[in-house]
């Protein structure tokens, strides 16, 4: 069995300065110039993939939806011990879902497909929950950890809203990974590095095809939110923070 991380290349918006996110006003600065990284979330997906991959021995194989002048060098995830690496290369936005559901649709190896529940740049929470739509597989939402335990069945982890599960989920299916305290992908060695030089990553240029109308979700609109808040000043902060002294000096009796 196959066992597919998906993962977003992002650019690292923490490079942008103030001044470039208040001449836009609000929107996504200019990036073309900023380095990539793996979106949120996407890090941990890819390393609890390796970990299943130890546990259950299934084959593991990164994924990603890119635009061709995206540059990012995803031959490093053979270093880490991925089996494979595919790039889906598209220059049409938003077609991620679509993408992933057709690649896994067409390999009947692929058990599980393990996403992040968001990216850094659109934060839309649906690329997961339309895959497996897409694909008529079980979702799981708010995983922290899986492994494989038969053929047919995945031992799952859930942890949501301060509640434990353990789920034992029949295959195929969809994990959608949360926040994962101290979850990174692994550091490769020399030795490793020196061992995947020879690996090449698979990219796969993604043709326009007619819309595939099978999904249920068919349009989503962006609703403006607000906040009616003001930002304190660092002299306000200040003198909260002596109001807390003096009570607790006055409750200890000091």
């Amino acid at each position: 069995m196959k066992i597919v991380g998906c993962f977003k290349i992002a650019p690292d918006l923490d490079m942008l300065g103030e001044a470039e996110w208040r001449a836009k006003e609000g929107l996504l600065p200019e990036t073309k110039y900023v380095r990539n990284i793996y979106s949120c979330y996407d890090e941990t997906v890819l390393e609890l993939v390796l970990r299943a991959k130890e546990q259950g021995g299934a084959e593991a194989e990164a994924l990603t939806v890119k635009a061709p002048e995206t540059f990012f060098k995803t031959d490093a995830l053979y270093a880490v011990g991925y089996d494979r690496v595919i790039e889906l290369t598209t220059s049409q936005s938003g077609r991620a879902p679509e993408l992933i559901a057709r690649f896994v649709r067409h390999d009947p190896e692929i058990g599980c497909v393990v996403m992040g529940c968001q990216s850094q740049d659109w934060n839309g929470f649906q690329v997961p929950y339309e895959v497996a739509e897409r694909l008529d597989w079980t979702c799981i939402s708010e995983v922290d950890a899986f492994e494989q335990r038969d053929v047919d069945l995945m031992w799952v982890r859930q942890r949501e809203n301060g509640v434990e599960r353990e789920l034992l989920v029949r295959l195929p299916c969809v994990l959608v990974v949360g926040t994962v305290p101290k979850t990174y992908l692994r550091i490769p060695t020399l030795k490793q590095k020196m061992a995947a030089k020879s690996k090449m990553v698979h990219r796969v240029p993604c043709e326009p095809e007619e819309d595939d109308r099978s999904a249920v979700l068919v349009q989503t609109t962006f609703l403006e939110r607000t906040r009616k808040a003001e930002a304190m000043t660092s002299e306000q902060l200040k003198d909260i923070f002596r109001e807390l002294a003096a009570h607790t000096e006055k409750g200890s009796g000091t």
